[in-house]
């Protein structure tokens, strides 16, 4: 946990670039304080929490907000610590000091909670602090108390008391835990549910509200094409082409998306030029051509004449001054993501989502599934204070998660859920569980197994003690033998072990 905390702020830059005196100069992010003026060049990545005075560049923010879509900002816009730069020069005007940003508040919230954690006592350790010195007691007053008081023959009482030994041995009540709860932890393990010991596999029983994050968890996490609308005359076919040309030697994530849509060769772009937080340009044969959002659309051409697509990231082609149409890309639901929250609903366990992404991209996500709630537009400390509400309205709360930005809430939750495939190191040292694959169904199974397994180790229990205090009797009574006696220890280890391997079936 220590290393992924020291390599959260290994991802910011040691430097930054200052504007003093008239000159910019680099100097360690220690000494930049509050209103001072840095630069960010594309690329780079975000050492404060500034505003924005100078220029305009698209900005990755899902290290802090989780949010797949790149942000735009200009003038008057703040950025967050921790955002990386894509394709803009800007000058920033620091807000706070990189101690006070909010990349920092993520890496204290994260140790603070888990510094409050403590692991949950298991009844059997507590039941053996007496129970054992109670059954020794009582055998040593079988076979003391008749020969001493009453003229009884010693030998007879003895042998009682030792045969009562052998049966209250503790042995049945101690293997049946750690064997129940490790038979448990295999089961889910074959199923690609990596839970870190018993504590956590116990906490999950009791989980009646489970919160999601959005992007990555709920969602695959990567912008996809989503819907071709030309405008003109133009077919879907080449506005994809001409929009995956002009993106060609772009990195930015739309541009990814549109790599991994077009399987075609695409035409080469002369005069290529991208354009911040606006999009890209360029002449493919010959003729000027560009695509991206409403900025770059000309100024008569109203955007609602081209429709909404709530919640989707729109890129506008243009040929001269003409919109030949739009494409829609969105971080699309994992496609398993409405059964699994349907089965948790069916066990009565709550779903909520807290997402760092915008309003109408977490309210196109909660309409397809049953929630009971909903929240967008969170920053991590915000996921915070909104886990610790879940747990006070509906009890023990899960956190699903997959990135750094989910951190604190998955140390703040009774049971912290990783998803472990794509997600950050981070998320997965702080979890209690690790989803090995991407498949939501999972969280029931394992809330199911883990009731299940204290379901049995209950069973376990209550048939170890009810079996020896039955034998117990017949012992004092001298109605058992030593031979019972064996069975009573090593007949009921091996019975509620059996019981346990139960698990193993499932």
């Amino acid at each position: 946990m220590r290393r992924n905390i020291a390599g959260l702020f290994e991802e910011l830059p040691e430097t930054a670039t200052v504007q003093r005196d008239g000159q910019w100069i680099d100097i360690g992010i220690g000494n930049v304080g509050t209103g001072e003026v840095v630069r960010l060049r594309p690329g780079e990545r975000a050492a404060f929490d500034a505003s924005v005075l100078r220029g305009e560049a698209s900005f990755d923010e899902s290290p802090v907000t989780g949010e797949s879509t790149p942000r735009v900002k200009g003038p008057g816009d703040e950025v967050l610590a921790g955002s990386l730069n894509l394709d803009g020069d800007l000058e920033l005007q620091v807000l706070r000091p990189a101690s006070e940003s909010a990349y920092s508040r993520i890496v204290r919230m994260v140790s603070e909670s888990q510094s409050r954690r403590s692991n949950v006592q298991r009844f059997v350790d507590r039941f053996a602090r007496w129970y054992t010195p109670t059954v020794v007691g009582l055998a040593a007053l079988v076979a003391t108390v008749p020969p001493v008081f009453f003229g009884e023959d010693p030998k007879v009482w003895a042998y009682r008391a030792l045969v009562s030994l052998v049966i209250a041995c503790p042995c049945a009540l101690v293997i049946s835990t750690p064997a129940t709860i490790l038979s448990g932890i295999a089961s889910l393990a074959r199923r690609g549910v990596l839970v870190k010991g018993g504590a956590p596999l116990e906490r999950a029983a009791s989980v009646q509200a489970v919160a999601f994050d959005k992007t990555g968890t709920l969602t695959d996490g990567e912008l996809r094409l989503a819907g071709i609308r030309p405008h003109t005359e133009v077919a879907e076919e080449e506005l994809l082409e001409i929009a995956a040309s002009l993106n060609e030697p772009s990195t930015h994530p739309i541009a990814n998306a549109l790599r991994a849509a077009f399987d075609g060769a695409p035409q080469p772009v002369e005069a290529f030029r991208t354009h911040p937080g606006r999009g890209v340009s360029g002449a493919i044969q010959g003729v000027p051509h560009a695509a991206g959002n409403h900025r770059m659309l000309p100024d008569s051409e109203p955007v609602c004449a081209h429709g909404v697509s709530a919640g989707r990231t729109k890129v506008f082609v243009l040929r001269e001054d003409t919109v030949l149409g739009c494409l829609d890309f969105e971080d699309r639901l994992r496609p398993e993501a409405p059964e699994a929250i349907d089965r948790l609903r069916r066990q009565k366990v709550a779903a909520a989502l807290l997402s760092g992404d915008s309003e109408a991209a977490a309210a196109r996500v909660s309409q397809k599934l049953p929630l009971v709630e909903s929240h967008a537009s969170l920053l991590p400390e915000d996921k915070h204070r909104l886990l610790r509400s879940l747990r006070a309205r509906y009890g023990p709360v899960a956190m699903v998660g997959d990135g750094i930005n989910d951190a604190p809430a998955l140390a703040e939750a009774d049971l912290a859920v990783a998803m472990g495939p794509g997600g950050t190191a981070l998320a997965a040292e702080t979890a209690d569980v690790v989803l090995l694959r991407p498949d939501l169904r999972l969280v029931p199974e394992l809330i199911a197994t883990a009731r299940r397994t204290l379901r049995i180790l209950r069973q376990s229990f209550l048939f170890a003690v009810g079996t020896k205090a039955a034998f117990l009797l017949l012992a004092a009574s001298g109605a058992a033998t030593m031979w019972m006696g064996v069975f009573a220890d090593v007949g009921v280890s091996l019975l509620v072990v059996a019981n346990g391997l139960r698990l193993l079936r499932a």
